[in-house]
């Protein structure tokens, strides 16, 4: 039986190397089959000659993970007929409550389009994808099968450097159950909807999420805000039922197990067996029910190791166990190693057992071990959270010591055992609301520390194999005894994640005009590290400004700018105030919608100035960059009351050494008007103004300002038709080089002052002064 310690983990490295080379040459399926031919021939004579069956083994593996890989290769270009139709699909997941949005609750289920009707003819499919369907719809199980009524909206193409491969966008039209299904999948599903929809009916609004997430699993109705304060604390894995859950759920169905098998008269070797099999029952209860993430089901199969080598009397180590889970999960889902849950419970439980077997006795050593085991995770898995989430909580140490204890033994047990009583009596639903709302507050005082998170920027291949490097040797003095020195190390370790490469500002003005659809953004940063964001899109793609921003390193906003109060250009802005802190925020005043009031509201909550600079208009000075506001400036020195909001967008004059930049916001031909009778310097990029709508980009302003650059935001086939051909052949016919992100994706200019230089994700054919794109930080 292969249960060593180096046949395990080679094993499982084998796989993953396997899984990652199939991705990186992506090669055909009859390769696939030739090298897995060849590797099964070489294990045969290997086996034959008793010589290097390891090694052959391992290349035995290695294969099949690339072939595990080819089978589960997923395309999400979804091949369809007609963009909507009917659809066959089958529920495969677990169903999520997603939290109220303008009022309207849904659920997020995953299902497996399997068939498409084609001009009366049915066309098999196979794509697995995620819909919304109405909270108030009648409850689905995994297995059942729908008839869906969906438009399948095509992938947009990848604008932005370094993006990810984005996901259909599924719109559910109406659907009926064609068939349910039956066994213990849909029992328990049926089960676990209804002890969901109990809480979310019952118990209070502020903590109905964080009761759901304990009770059932399901993460999604957490509040954002809520979210936003555990991870900022570094106790976000708290959140879902996780691997800790799952461990004491197998430590209470063994002692069940041993308790049932006492009363009963049953030989001692026989009742040990029989309180084993017990445990595996309710540990692999505990996964269907919490939803089977990667986090529990990576504890549920190193739990079983453990269990099964008993029931055959044999041994296994941690080590053994934490292999052979790992080999499973990526056989089952090879996808499962870009999953966060999956590099972030392996890191951690690795860096446990590392640190195994550690001196214990007494209290002071149980403090000191729990400390260790705390610092060794947290120092594991930072660089996989810089990488993911471009931040690390510098508090997580000390609050796990804390919260880890107390919320798995009472907060998570009160909400597994009163979750589906949340209905019966209201002192069920007041010790729920107390205990989870007490828990958040004591979460939120410790996120609200000074320093509690910083932002780290976007890792080098070389800062990784640092950080690798330095982790070895933090653990290597961890098991002498070293404990201040592994201390010392630790600090050394998150300064080189939070001043690695990318933190430092750039030595010229950087502006950057990201892809973020039908919508208006730009980044702009000094030279004197200053950071400011002009619009900040409709919100659909405030994850490509977060990232961006965190993988250049910014700390903080100085200065974020809402042109004027139409959601395309404000929305974004709620992602990037919960994440960066912000200092001012402009706007040009005028009508408050209820939308643009939210913002304004959660500015002013995290201490945001909000100015009307067109009062004052600058020009407002940022090293050696200098802001000016153009427009408007009606006689009262605010906005024009007769004028829409297009035409009061705030206009910026940027200029550095000899060049001038100009952001238009959203201005139409009555603002350019307006605009121009005030003292407009000649520029040298212009950002065009209202996505290049006919409505705007006149004769008269673009000779009056002269560009030499401009470029357009706009949405790929969006519905307003922008740009409008007539205004792209304006630009050409006055020699002005237009940059469009739905053609050419997100644009960077840097300039010295005296100089430009561009990039684009896709350059224009032929150009020969637009360099490649690739990465946001450069």
């Amino acid at each position: 039986m292969l249960v060593s310690l180096h046949t395990s983990l080679v094993f499982f490295a084998s796989l993953a190397l396997g899984i990652c080379v199939q991705r990186i040459f992506t090669m055909p399926s009859w390769a696939v089959i030739l090298w897995t031919a060849c590797a099964l021939l070489m294990a045969f004579c290997a086996w034959k000659k008793r010589r290097g069956t390891w090694l052959a083994a391992s290349v035995v593996v290695f294969i099949a993970g690339m072939v595990a890989q080819a089978g589960h290769t997923y395309d999400p270009t979804i091949e369809t007929c007609a963009p909507r139709s009917l659809w066959q699909a089958q529920i495969r997941g677990a169903s999520r409550i997603k939290p109220q949005q303008r009022g309207v609750q849904t659920l997020r289920v995953p299902v497996r389009l399997l068939a498409q009707s084609c001009d009366g003819r049915w066309r098999n499919r196979g794509y697995d994808v995620a819909v919304t369907l109405p909270f108030d719809a009648e409850t689905v199980t995994r297995g059942d099968v729908l008839w869906m009524d969906l438009t399948v909206h095509p992938i947009e193409p990848q604008l932005n450097p370094g993006a990810l491969q984005l996901s259909p966008r599924i719109r559910v039209h109406g659907y009926t159950i064609g068939q349910r299904a039956s066994g213990l999948l849909a029992v328990i599903d049926g089960w676990r909807n209804d002890v969901n929809t109990t809480i979310w009916k019952h118990v209070p609004k502020r903590t109905a999420g964080l009761v759901a997430a304990l009770a059932v699993g399901d993460t999604y109705g957490i509040d954002i805000d809520q979210r936003q304060r555990w991870s900022d604390a570094g106790v976000a894995h708290l959140l879902a039922l996780s691997g800790l859950h799952t461990s004491l759920v197998a430590a209470i169905g063994l002692w069940l197990g041993r308790l049932i098998c006492f009363l009963m008269p049953l030989w001692p070797r026989v009742a040990t067996r029989l309180a084993a099999i017990f445990a595996l029952l309710c540990i692999w209860g505990f996964v269907l029910w919490s939803g089977s993430t990667v986090s529990v089901l990576r504890a549920a199969w190193m739990t079983s190791a453990y269990m099964l080598a008993f029931l055959v009397g044999r041994t296994s180590t941690g080590w053994t166990a934490f292999g052979w889970s790992g080999c499973i999960l990526l056989l089952l889902d090879p996808s499962a190693i870009d999953d966060i849950s999956f590099l972030l419970s392996f890191a951690a439980v690795a860096a446990i057992l590392i640190l195994q077997p550690m001196d214990a006795k007494g209290f002071r050593g149980e403090l000191r071990s729990l400390l260790v085991l705390s610092l060794s995770t947290g120092m594991a898995t930072a660089p996989v959270l810089a990488a993911t989430f471009g931040r690390i909580s510098l508090i997580s140490v000390m609050v796990n010591l804390f919260l880890i204890p107390t919320a798995s033994f009472i907060l998570t047990p009160l909400c597994l055992i009163l979750g589906p009583l949340s209905g019966t009596w209201p002192w069920v639903v007041w010790v729920l609301d107390r205990s989870a709302w007490i828990f958040d507050r004591w979460v939120f005082w410790w996120a609200s520390w000074p320093m509690a998170i910083m932002t780290v920027p976007k890792l080098h291949s070389a800062v990784c194999v640092l950080y690798l490097i330095l982790l070895c040797l933090f653990w290597w003095l961890l098991k002498r005894a070293f404990y201040m020195r592994a201390v010392g190390l630790s600090v050394l370790m998150h300064c080189i994640l939070l001043l690695g490469p990318g933190f430092f500002p750039p030595s010229e003005l950087e502006l950057i005009f990201p892809y973020i659809g039908q919508g208006d953004a730009t980044v702009v940063r000094t030279p004197s590290g200053h950071t400011l964001v002009v619009d900040a899109g409709i919100g659909t793609h405030d994850r490509v400004l977060v990232d961006m921003l965190a993988s250049l390193g910014v700390r903080s906003i100085d200065v974020a700018v809402v042109t004027h109060a139409h959601p395309d250009h404000f929305n974004g802005f709620a992602a990037l105030l919960r994440r960066f802190p912000m200092r001012e925020l402009w706007w040009p005043g005028g009508e408050i919608p209820s939308e643009f009031a939210a913002i304004l509201d959660l500015a002013k909550s995290r201490g945001v100035v909000v100015r009307t600079p067109n009062h004052e208009r600058g020009p407002f000075l940022y090293g050696d960059v200098g802001v000016r506001v153009l427009h408007p400036r009606s006689q009262e020195g605010g906005v024009y009351e007769e004028l829409g909001a297009n035409d009061n967008s705030l206009v910026l004059d940027l200029s550095y050494g000899k060049h001038h930049v100009l952001l238009t916001g959203d201005i139409e031909a009555m603002g350019e008007a307006l605009l121009l009778e005030g003292e407009v310097p000649s520029i040298d990029l212009l950002k065009v103004p209202h996505h290049g709508s006919r409505t705007s980009s006149g004769e008269a302003l673009l000779v009056r300002t002269k560009p030499s650059w401009a470029v357009l935001s706009a949405g790929v086939s969006n519905q307003f038709g922008h740009p409008h051909t007539e205004v792209v052949e304006r630009y050409g016919a006055h020699g002005i080089s237009l940059l469009e992100t739905p053609t050419h994706g997100a644009c960077r200019f840097l300039s010295d002052g005296a100089n430009w230089h561009v990039w684009a994700v896709r350059p224009p054919e032929n150009s020969t002064n637009i360099l490649p794109w690739h990465d946001f930080r450069m």
